[in-house]
């Protein structure tokens, strides 16, 4: 009896495994410049929150500058979050909102050019972004001529 108690155990704690963490990145209306005179924002979030991951992910590093980093970006980020755990940037613990099954932040462009570090042996800078202790990715960012 006792091998089928923990047969059954084991099943059921492996059916309560947390759920794997999905992550998206996106500049606001999908524009690397975005100002409030070019985008409706609230209007973008609404429609975004349905579906996420059919935008322009900033953590594909396929962008266009040095080694796929976001080049000459300016424009304001938010961050789509599926799991549990405190959400961070470069360390930098950030308040999320929730909406239907995703959490999101929106992250001004000061603030994640001021999180900006160089990445090592690389001609770009990053923010890495944790859920929990969890790397979900990073956002490479390339300025200049």
């Amino acid at each position: 009896m006792r091998p089928l108690l923990f047969v059954a155990l084991y099943c059921a704690a492996r059916g309560f495994a947390a759920e794997p963490v999905v992550a998206v990145a996106r500049f606001v209306c999908d524009d690397k410049q975005a100002s409030a005179d070019t985008c409706d924002e609230q209007t973008w979030r609404t429609n975004a929150l349905k579906s996420p991951q059919e935008g322009t992910d900033l953590f594909a590093h396929d962008q266009g500058g040095p080694e796929g980093a976001v080049w000459n970006g300016g424009a304001a980020i938010v961050l789509f979050v599926k799991g549990s755990g405190a959400v961070t940037l470069n360390g930098v613990k950030v308040a999320t909102s929730t909406e239907g099954e995703w959490r999101w932040v929106r992250v001004p462009a000061a603030q994640w050019q001021k999180l900006a570090r160089p990445a090592r042996g690389h001609a770009y800078e990053q923010v890495t972004v944790r859920v929990g202790k969890q790397v979900v990715g990073a956002w490479w960012f390339a300025s200049g001529e």
